[in-house]
């Protein structure tokens, strides 16, 4: 359901794995470069955004364990005034960095674990400058890796979310390249 965000992130992991070949994706089918696990019996997050993900990325986020979905681990999305009931083995993806998201917590005796694929903002730069350090690069060269400024930068990051209207035309289009 995000055709252009999949191919973004399957371009950048591409151009990653070209540049080390000793490198090996953690899992193959996964064009997200990082994961994180979060374990322990009842895990809990609260009121968050994931500041240091690429803003325009999607984070897929999943829920495990032994709980009861009714009474606690519900998804909170603060911003959109959303709290989801979110089962064990339940998926969603949002964009971390700029939505406020956490958890509720679950009851005594049950166990609720986590997992995030993601990218990485400072990851995404570093491609996009060519393996290279930031500081490394003239002004004019920084204005390029971050896409430009102010509204056009953030045009060019809104562009690659999909509409309903634009979803199966943007999918289409991928196909044919």
């Amino acid at each position: 359901y995000a055709p252009k965000q999949a191919e973004y992130m399957r371009n950048m992991y591409t151009k990653i794995l070209h540049q080390d070949p000793d490198l090996v994706p953690a899992l193959k089918h996964i064009t997200w470069p990082a994961m994180s696990f979060n374990y322990g019996g009842n895990v809990v997050t609260n009121k968050h955004v994931d500041c240091m993900n690429l803003p325009q990325g999607w984070c897929a986020i999943w829920a495990g364990g032994d709980y009861d979905p009714t009474q606690g681990g519900h998804l909170i999305l603060w911003e959109l005034g959303l709290v989801i009931e979110f089962p064990p083995s339940s998926v969603i993806l949002i964009p971390s960095s700029i939505v406020p998201h956490g958890n509720i917590a679950i009851q005594p005796n049950e166990t609720r674990v986590s997992m995030t694929h993601f990218c990485p903002g400072g990851l995404a730069r570093w491609v996009h400058a060519d393996f290279r350090p930031m500081k490394s690069l003239s002004q004019a060269e920084r204005q390029e890796v971050h896409g430009g400024e102010g509204n056009e930068r953030w045009s060019s990051m809104v562009s690659l979310f999909s509409t309903m209207d634009t979803l199966i035309s943007d999918r289409e289009a991928l196909k044919k390249q």
